[in-house]
């Protein structure tokens, strides 16, 4: 059975930003290298969107959906609020 080339790019990239270079680069930027998987990473927004559910619900935050980023969003068709 042949590899799927899915996985091959997201191992490449997840060795990529490993790399010293891009380590630089991000620190310049001030941003954090992780190089995991996709699944990690489904994991890693689904644990952080329920560790901010209390926050948000406390705080009585409501998206902007008249927003400019919001029309623009793929989100939007894909929740029918076209």
């Amino acid at each position: 059975m042949e590899a799927c080339p899915t996985s091959a790019l997201t191992a490449a990239a997840a060795r990529a930003v490993k790399e010293p270079a891009a380590w630089k680069l991000f620190e310049s930027e001030a941003a954090i290298s992780v190089g995991s998987t996709a699944t990690e990473f489904a994991r890693f927004i689904g644990s952080e969107k329920e560790r901010c559910k209390p926050v948000i619900a406390r705080a009585k935050i409501e998206p902007d959906l008249k927003s400019a980023a919001w029309a623009s969003s793929p989100f939007r068709q894909k929740q029918g609020n076209a």
